[in-house]
């Protein structure tokens, strides 16, 4: 899932005497994309060929520009990021880096603190219950995207095991091994380095049996979220959003399973015999059910917590920035790991709980207040 910076269109530049060797393991996956000779010009970014079975790995990249508050931005989140709870166990937090753990992030930041820019990722690996500790995983993605890059990698990561589940994130500086800008085309952000994390995983777990497969689109049929399967019928439905279903010839009865949960949320509907029509903007609403369901759990959280009485209600709207609330701020967290964005709870004079999610740089303090969550 790519969701790389709007305002950043990375290319690779170009590779100087800092080329790392590539991965011996995956040599042949990268002939394609890497530059031969001594040639200076832009190489395209490496293509990272996959096979079925392969295992998956979710990557989000975001670019962070260090000037005017970009620099105090990064050091609050590294701060969030080493926080108590978030490690495994319960305990803080620690930084890591290729060969040491316990790094100090505050000295990491500082040592870039000059830099035009940083990068952070964060990479889910889907069979992560399965690793003992991320740490040599996510070493081997580094090492492996210093081989694609053709440069050495100035970086620190941290795992997160206080969610269900675990991940990790990595912070990279925006300088090559030379001192030079570090920039990244935008095809291997979005999906060249997803590619790699799968490989790894494979080879450190095997390809995905045909059960393991069968059990993980199970899981996903239910699911108030976008899921592959909603990915992969709406290609098959074209502009029209129209699946045959007698015209499927793999993944049937997982695709009717699918479009029955669909009907029943009111985003597809039966046009007779196999037929099914999905409604315009598939995706979109079912990101709206997951951010209403995650709205939903954060609220719950915080009425469960000690306190003054509360109203019972809630109130969600994606839009709801184009309208005032008042009320008092009762609680407020981060909602996005990745963006910084965060959320605020409001007992609203009309006798309800609203959820807004806003930029990270607001300002909301508790107390009675007048929001306006544009």
């Amino acid at each position: 899932m790519n969701e790389t910076s709007d305002d950043f269109r990375p290319r690779l530049g170009l590779v100087g005497q800092d080329r790392a060797k590539p991965p011996r393991s995956l040599a042949s996956s990268l002939r394609k994309g890497r530059r031969s000779g001594s040639t200076a010009r832009r190489r395209s970014a490496p293509r990272v060929q996959g096979w079925r079975g392969t295992r998956r790995a979710i990557v989000k990249a975001r670019v962070v520009r260090l000037g005017g508050k970009g620099i105090a931005l990064q050091r609050a989140h590294l701060a969030y990021l080493q926080r108590e709870g978030a490690g495994r166990g319960g305990e803080r937090a620690a930084f890591y880096d290729g060969t040491n753990d316990g790094v100090d992030g505050k000295d990491w930041l500082k040592a870039g603190a000059e830099d035009r820019h940083h990068f952070r990722f964060i990479v889910s690996a889907e069979d992560v219950e399965q690793l003992s500790d991320l740490k040599p995983f996510i070493r081997s993605l580094v090492r492996e995207m210093e081989a694609d890059l053709g440069t050495q990698l100035n970086w620190i990561a941290v795992d997160h095991h206080n969610t269900d589940h675990p991940h990790s994130h990595i912070m990279v500086r925006g300088v090559r091994g030379d001192g030079r800008d570090l920039v990244i085309e935008r095809d291997y952000i979005s999906s060249g380095i997803r590619a790699r994390a799968g490989l790894i995983l494979a080879r450190e777990l095997g390809l995905e049996t045909a059960e393991e497969i069968e059990l993980k689109i199970n899981r996903a049929i239910p699911s108030r979220r976008v899921t592959n399967l909603d990915r992969q019928m709406l290609r098959q439905g074209g502009t029209g959003g129209i699946i045959k279903l007698d015209d499927v010839q793999r993944r049937r009865m997982h695709y009717r399973a699918r479009l029955q949960v669909l009907e029943r949320l009111g985003l597809a509907e039966r046009s007779g015999g196999s037929l099914w029509t999905l409604k315009p903007g598939l995706l979109s609403s079912l990101s709206r059910l997951e951010q209403q369901d995650s709205a939903q759990a954060r609220i719950q959280t915080h009425l469960r917590q000690p306190g003054p009485d509360r109203a019972e209600g809630f109130s969600f709207d994606p839009q709801a920035g184009r309208r005032d609330v008042v009320g008092r701020v009762f609680a407020m967290g981060l909602a996005n790991e990745h963006t910084g964005s965060v959320y605020a709870l409001v007992d609203g004079l009309d006798g309800r709980v609203h959820h807004f999610e806003v930029a990270g740089d607001k300002d909301l303090k508790s107390g009675h207040t007048h929001i306006d969550a544009a």
